[in-house]
Formats: structure tokens, C-alpha cells, sequence
């Protein structure tokens, strides 16, 4: 995890991929925006999957949803991935995402 990041709570795991590593072999976590690019304002634990805010946001000036992708990588011979998709939003009603 960044040690920049809020440790407000945690805003999403996703430790339920784990269940896809067969092996036994360790697991890491990367974070990217649906583009690509380094988030600004989410960062995630390498080892557990937690996703932390860096910064506090603001609910009339930011974003309301920001999209996410975590790529999973099992540190096995041969390294497999996967990639899940994540939308967190800033609601005060969360059905809206």
C-alpha cells in the first residue's frame, strides 16, 4: 500500500479472486484507472487487495464514480493474471452504481 494512502476504511477487497489461485502460491494486487494511468485518488495493498483512498474526496467537486481495474497476479511457474473491474462511487444512495 502507498504510504501516502487514508486509512480511512476500506473501500473495496478483493480478496474473493483468491479462490482462483489453485496453487497456493502468493498473490499480488495492482491498481490502474480504466485507462491505464496511476489513480490519483485510490491506492491498494500489494499483498491483501484493500483499496484505500490517497485523498480525502469531495462529493460536489470530484468524480462521482471512478472506475477501476485490479490486475491479480499468482507469483507461480508460470505467473497467471487476472484483471476485475471495479466502480466505486460516491453516493449518498448506493444503488446509483
Amino acid at each position: 500500500m502507498s504510504t501516502t494512502a487514508i486509512h480511512l476504511y476500506c473501500l473495496y477487497s478483493v480478496t474473493e479472486i483468491k479462490a482462483l489461485s489453485h496453487q497456493g502460491y502468493p498473490l499480488t494486487y495492482e491498481l490502474t484507472t480504466e485507462s491505464g494511468s496511476q489513480s490519483n485518488e485510490f491506492a491498494i495493498d500489494h499483498s491483501s487487495g484493500m483499496v484505500d483512498l490517497l485523498r480525502i474526496l469531495d462529493y460536489e467537486k470530484d468524480p462521482q464514480q471512478y472506475h477501476l481495474k485490479v490486475k491479480v497476479i499468482e507469483n507461480g511457474r508460470p505467473a497467471r493474471t487476472s484483471t476485475v473491474n471495479v466502480c466505486i462511487c460516491m453516493a449518498v444512495d448506493f444503488g446509483m452504481c
